[in-house]
C-alpha cells in the first residue's frame, strides 16, 4: 500500500538501504541493506540481491549468495537486475529484459533482451 509514495522511501531507509529522497520507486526492494540507488531514478520492477544455487553433496542443503547491487543517477528500470549489478548513470534497462548477475552497465546506455545486451543508438 506505500509503493510509489514518499513512505517507501522512508521505510527503506530505515531499514538500511541507500536510496536517493528523489528516487520513484514502483517495485519492491527485498535485500534493503545492500542496495544503493542514486537520484532522478524510477524503479519499475522488482531489486533482489539473493539467488539460490544448487544442492552441495557434502551439507545436503542449498546454497544462497548476496551480493551488493548498485543503480546510478538518472536511471530507469523497468526489467529484472540481477544481484552484484553495477548500473551507471543515466542507463535504461528495459521492460521484460534481465541483466545477469555481476552485469556492469555502462553510463548512458540501453539495455534490451533475455539475456541482456546493449541496444546502440543510431547516430544522426
Amino acid at each position: 500500500y506505500i509503493i510509489d509514495t514518499p513512505l517507501i522511501w522512508v521505510f527503506y531507509r530505515l531499514m538500511g538501504a541507500k536510496i536517493h529522497p528523489r528516487t520513484t520507486i514502483n517495485g519492491f526492494v527485498r535485500e534493503f541493506d545492500l542496495v544503493s540507488v542514486g537520484a532522478n531514478t524510477t524503479l519499475k520492477h522488482r531489486l533482489r540481491c539473493r539467488q539460490f544455487g544448487p544442492w552441495r553433496e557434502e551439507t545436503g542443503a542449498p546454497t544462497l549468495r548476496f551480493r551488493p547491487t548498485s543503480i546510478g543517477r538518472g536511471c530507469l528500470i523497468e526489467g529484472m537486475v540481477g544481484l552484484g549489478s553495477n548500473v551507471e548513470d543515466k542507463a535504461h534497462v528495459d521492460m521484460q529484459c534481465v541483466l545477469p548477475e555481476g552485469t556492469q552497465l555502462p553510463s548512458g546506455s540501453h539495455a534490451v533482451g533475455n539475456p541482456a545486451y546493449e541496444q546502440s543508438v543510431p547516430s544522426k
